[in-house]
């Protein structure tokens, strides 16, 4: 065997082990984190009280709601808002209700920022737990399908070195190495 062959060889096989390595860790992820990210509902979270001072779009997506207590804390996104006109229709001294997570630790006071996981006002739901929920399921999604694509592109590449490392060429033949069509002969 020669010297190129050994260095090659040697390549490969770090090449596969990182790779594998790779592809166990992304498919882990996708069976293990999904479920760890909570459904909100009245037990998961508190409802705090706030009056309107005014509010401010910052772009397509997103809106500031200043209040009296919190300031420009509060954040409303786009993904978990069901009813954009009723938070453009909001008028200083109005009185909303949002909630947020329980266990955040955080006093809200020293937040930089306040995403309410509900949000209404007396008469109109803006944010709801379904809507919130929604969304984290769509994000769920997101991260299972990117996991599995990338867990699947390092499983294949890491075939692709450990094939390599066996001297079975996929794509041709050079000089006197196995090909993997001859290896599938019978």
């Amino acid at each position: 065997m020669s010297n190129n062959t050994i260095r090659v060889n040697k390549k490969a096989k770090i090449a596969f082990i990182v790779f594998l390595a790779l592809s166990i860790l992304m498919f882990l992820l996708v069976i293990v984190v999904p479920p760890m990210i909570p459904y909100m509902n009245e037990s998961t979270t508190v409802e705090i009280t706030a009056t309107v001072v005014s509010v401010q779009e910052q772009n397509k997506n997103q809106y500031t709601i200043n209040t009296q207590e919190f300031g420009d804390k509060l954040q409303a996104l786009a993904p978990y808002v069901m009813n954009w006109r009723a938070i453009e229709n909001l008028q200083a001294g109005q009185t909303i209700w949002f909630r947020v997570e329980k266990n955040d630790t955080t006093p809200l006071s020293q937040s930089p920022f306040i995403a309410p996981v509900t949000l209404r006002t007396d008469s109109t739901n803006i944010i709801t737990f379904q809507s919130y929920n929604k969304t984290i399921d769509q994000s769920k999604f997101g991260g299972i399908l990117s996991g599995s694509i990338f867990g699947t592109i390092f499983l294949l590449i890491s075939i692709y070195c450990f094939l390599r490392m066996k001297n079975i060429k996929i794509f041709g033949r050079r000089n006197n190495e196995s090909n993997l069509s001859d290896m599938l002969k019978l």
